[in-house]
């Protein structure tokens, strides 16, 4: 799996379109005995596909979209008053470690995150300008 943020071109649309990435992941069932010890967003394994992509769009946010307690409550809308989770300026790993503990105290099963370009104009280059993640994964650790 692999996923875009930045700006792209599509076949058949004239101009570069910004883009923003939805990622949603089914949290553990953790045992009545076991805590949350920490939890990290691993964005580590990046391809940038402009060099100086975070240097043009500014800082990646990170946005805790929703939560849900099933996944028929799923929704892919964007939230405007999703909180801020944190922000990179880089390809690396975030401590989500707050933010998915409030998820299982308020009896949520479903992390949704939205990772944007905090200044995002589109080049109109004809060209992508962009991030792209390989496979980024939420790591839950309990004790």
């Amino acid at each position: 799996m692999y996923a875009v943020v930045g700006d792209v071109t599509i076949t058949d649309v004239e101009g570069d379109m910004a883009t923003y990435l939805t990622l949603t992941y089914m949290l553990p069932t953790l045992p009545a005995e076991r805590a949350i010890a920490n939890v990290t967003l691993n964005l580590e394994a990046c391809q940038l596909v402009a060099e100086d992509v975070f240097a043009t769009f500014g800082p990646l946010l990170i946005y805790e979209n929703n939560h849900f307690a099933t996944i028929l409550d799923l929704r892919t809308f964007v939230n405007p008053d999703a909180p801020l989770l944190a922000q990179i300026e880089e390809c690396g790993s975030v401590d989500l470690t707050e933010a998915v503990r409030q998820v299982y105290a308020e009896g949520g099963r479903y992390l949704q995150l939205r990772l944007q370009f905090d200044n995002l104009p589109v080049l109109d280059n004809d060209t992508a300008d962009a991030v792209v993640f390989l496979a980024p994964r939420l790591f839950v650790m309990s004790r």
